[in-house]
């Protein structure tokens, strides 16, 4: 119950019940509320009830507790005289007033005076000044100043005075504050505070406090897992923060800037997991660096999280040559082609490549990536990197010398620059498809669809909503079709919803034969001729050269056999000097007689023997074993033969 604080009280009557025999006093209900009032504001110490004293009040009825806490006032300070209840003007009603009058005494200085931001002090749980603090204690501060998606330099200064003022926190706690207060006052003198400013931004750096509650890490020798995590909370609030520094790895940082900014989400979870694993999956392919890599020691080079993750990207797809030192330009360079296929990996569709490394771009192409930045794409840029530096710009620096930028606004043209200078650009978009049937209803219809097609494309939906298909990539590889299926899929959707999707116009290829229908005729008729051809290359060759028909040879065999249900003529071997006049003489007039010089005694033997073979054996009716024949039965015949 709230108190009220008055120079002086009037009672009307007197408040509480009598000592010596319990009888009740005139207890008005604003003079019980008077007394209350004072005892509730006086310490215990000094007889007070310090606000424990309460409950309902009745006219002319003092509660046992006002009673009890009247007789204990007395005894502290009136010993010897305790009458029971209070008197209008007496002593006992002006020592209530004295000293719940009295001014509260001096605060004991406390070593977290000096925090200033009420996110702090909350967390921090001020006035209790012993208070041990955790590992979760202090991801809780860190949680806190998160908690409106704003750091002000106030409370960057708060993390740092918790982490020097403390002697109960960790010391891997005292370090992730010390990191990220650090990092943070980097990020605010290079005009890129932290700040959340969407949903997506805030769920990731909340990925990232549950990294940071771990502590160890078996894969990378010389990264802390806190000077990570702080480093991955300021590039989700400001991509920019994320720099190649001294290394070559413009083309990766130009990739995990898109990434960062699109899908912080997933840049914070690849990030996470390539620090856990020591690998990780980006658009469903594994990035796993050289073992190199993970035992060098970056400190003053490159930040701890822009090694990690830009480092790994590049050093996962050199085949030949292995990339694992920042100090390595040649082997960090990425040309084009693979700049467009990590688009792709990072969940981007409608990816358009139009750079080289000889030749440059002139205005026109510069104002189409401006205008295809603000339709809402991703636009980098491939310049020379003499045109970053005002003494250079007018010079070509060579093939050597080029740089991967992102366009960070619309260009605004003041003037044309020397034909020396060049540019190139490669423009993606993020696939996005917002799905608006629920999940329950895509699991419904994929169970009740019967037509395999249909079902597809209502797979296509289902995996879109799950996320389980972030890329046109992914999706086609789950699903067994192009990048230009799953393309034409979403545009329908988008345009005509799930019915238009759903509806089936196919009416199958009316395409003409590679080989037509006349010269088939002819070619028929050459297989029927005696000669016929020797193989399916002469049938080739002869639509070549008599038709002028330039037919691959899987064309050729398929026509031959399924549809004209023919084959080319193979010879049988012969003998070098086979005469065929001879064999037809023989089979018309010698065939079936026997040669005169054949022995009589073969001759019979051999008539014998074809016939006992088809004789079947006769087994006894007693069918018992002799020795001659252990399994019982009997032999052939006299002069059989076994062939």
């Amino acid at each position: 119950m709230e108190s009220r604080c008055v120079e002086s009280t009037a009672l009307k009557g007197r408040v509480g019940r009598h000592a010596s025999d319990g009888r009740q006093c005139q207890n008005w209900k604003s003079d019980q509320q008077t007394v209350i009032d004072l005892l509730n504001r006086i310490p215990a110490t000094d007889g007070g009830t310090a606000g424990s004293l309460g409950g309902r009040i009745v006219a002319g009825y003092a509660s046992k507790a006002l009673y009890q806490a009247i007789l204990a006032f007395e005894k502290k300070h009136f010993p010897g005289k305790a009458k029971g209840f209070v008197d209008p003007g007496g002593a006992v009603l002006a020592k209530l007033e004295a000293l719940a009058n009295r001014p509260p005494p001096a605060r004991k200085p406390n070593k977290w005076d000096v925090l200033t931001t009420q996110s702090v002090r909350q967390a921090l749980k001020v006035g209790v000044a012993d208070t041990k603090l955790s590992h979760a204690d202090a991801i809780n501060i860190v949680r806190s100043t998160l908690s409106d998606g704003y750091i002000t330099q106030e409370e960057i200064d708060d993390l740092r005075a918790v982490a020097q003022r403390s002697v109960t926190l960790e010391i891997r706690s005292a370090r992730l504050l010390n990191s990220l207060a650090t990092t943070l006052d980097f990020g605010a003198d290079q005009g890129k505070p932290l700040e959340l400013r969407s949903d997506a931004q805030k769920r990731a750096a909340e990925v990232v406090c549950k990294f940071m509650e771990g502590e160890n890490n078996s894969h990378w020798r010389y990264l802390d897992r806190y000077q990570v995590g702080a480093s991955l909370l300021m590039r989700i609030a400001n991509p920019g923060a994320i720099n190649q520094n001294d290394t070559s790895l413009c083309g990766p940082a130009a990739v995990f800037f898109g990434l960062a900014k699109d899908q912080p989400v997933e840049y914070a979870q690849f990030a996470i997991e390539l620090f856990e694993l020591g690998k990780a999956v980006l658009g469903g392919k594994r990035i796993e660096p050289h073992p190199y890599m993970k035992a060098v020691d970056v400190s003053g080079k490159i930040d701890q999280a822009d090694w990690m993750t830009l480092g790994s990207l590049r050093s996962s797809e050199n085949y030949y040559t292995a990339y694992w030192s920042p100090s390595d330009d040649l082997t960090a360079a990425t040309e084009p082609g693979k700049i467009s296929d990590w688009l792709e990996l990072a969940g981007y569709s409608d990816v358009r490549q139009e750079t080289n490394l000889i030749r440059g771009k002139g205005e026109n192409n510069l104002r189409e990536a401006s205008r295809l930045f603000a339709a809402g794409y991703l636009t980098l840029l491939f310049i020379d990197a003499g045109m970053l530096y005002k003494a250079t710009q007018s010079k070509d620096s060579g093939i050597g010398e080029r740089h991967w930028v992102v366009l960070p606004n619309p260009t605004k043209i003041i003037y044309y620059i020397n034909k020396q200078n060049t540019w190139r650009t490669n423009m993606c978009r993020v696939f996005r498809l917002d799905i608006l049937e629920s999940l329950e209803t895509l699991q419904f219809l994929l169970k009740k669809e019967q037509d395999v097609r249909k079902r597809e494309r209502l797979q296509f939906l289902y995996w879109c909503k799950t996320g389980q298909g972030k890329t046109r990539k992914a999706l086609g590889e789950l699903l067994n079709r192009s990048q230009f299926a799953i393309g034409q899929w979403a545009d329908t959707y988008r345009a005509k919803g799930l019915q238009g999707l759903l509806h089936l116009d196919y009416r199958g290829g009316n395409l003409a034969p590679t080989i037509p229908v006349e010269i088939q005729w002819q070619l028929k008729d050459q297989l029927a001729q005696p000669e016929g051809f020797t193989g399916y290359k002469a049938i080739q060759i002869w639509l070549k050269e008599t038709h002028g028909l330039d037919v691959p040879l899987s064309t050729v065999h398929g026509t031959v056999k399924y549809r004209l249900k023919a084959g080319p003529k193979v010879p049988r071997p012969h003998a070098e000097h086979h005469d065929p006049e001879a064999v037809e003489d023989f089979k018309k007039n010698r065939a079936g007689q026997p040669r005169a010089n054949i022995n009589p005694l073969f001759r019979k033997i051999f008539q014998y023997s074809v016939l006992d073979t088809r004789r079947k054996p006769v087994r006894s009716e007693n069918h018992h074993p002799t020795a001659d024949h252990p399994q019982g039965g009997q032999a052939l015949g006299q002069g059989a033969v076994a062939i």
